[in-house]
């Protein structure tokens, strides 16, 4: 995930305001809004308007925060349960679990 400074970061954190997302379905809509500013944004600023790369850029910062969730919330959770419950496969990076 390309982490951006945390001066970069401010604006980001203090135009969020007081909503939170209270379901999949909230956090889903709050995204599509974020996507369709960007859109709003790149048809202002751009000669050409809304072209594949942009649609391209898009699906790759939505791919990245999926996999970066997964790194930072997922795997840990997974490996705690793991240690718990025990492993469902016979071997974790070649050896047994």
């Amino acid at each position: 995930m390309p982490y951006i400074n945390k001066e970069d970061r401010e604006p980001i954190n203090s135009s969020s305001g007081s909503f939170v997302p209270r379901d999949g379905a909230e956090l889903q809509y709050a995204i599509a809004r974020l996507i369709n500013l960007h859109y709003s944004y790149v048809e202002a600023t751009s000669v050409f308007g809304i072209r594949y790369r942009h649609m391209e850029s898009i699906m790759g910062a939505l791919s990245g925060a999926t996999i970066e969730h997964y790194r930072c919330v997922v795997a840990p959770y997974e490996d705690d349960k793991i240690e718990e419950n025990g492993g469902v496969y016979n071997v974790k990076c070649g050896e047994p679990y």
